[in-house]
């Protein structure tokens, strides 16, 4: 957030953190739509047997929610991946800055 609030112009600071919650709010949806994904998939029969059971279920102990947090590290790896490549390509824009003059005043 930060980082978006320094680079972004003066008069578009606003829009910019309108823009930052709702992609806050849609990275939340998008969790649920996969924890709902996952319970519904892993719950089907066929799945039970190729899946190991269910993934997530009211009663933990009985849960494999260890594949679940799998499932999270393998989608996550991919994001640092993609970030990594798209974060080679940003050139910062130093206009913004205001340097201010160190005074040594030994």
């Amino acid at each position: 957030m930060e980082f978006v609030y320094r680079e972004a112009p003066v008069h578009m600071k606003s829009f910019a953190m309108g823009i930052y919650f709702f992609v806050n709010a849609m990275g939340n949806v998008i969790a649920m739509i996969l924890i709902l994904t996952v319970k519904y998939v892993t719950e089907l029969s066929v799945t039970q047997t190729i899946l190991g059971g269910e993934w997530i279920c009211n009663n933990l102990n009985n849960g494999q929610i260890y594949y679940f947090y799998c499932l999270l590290i393998f989608l996550m790896i991919i994001n640092m991946l993609c970030f990594w490549r798209h974060s080679n390509r940003f050139i910062p824009d130093f206009s913004n800055f205001r340097f201010r003059q160190v005074i040594n005043t030994d």
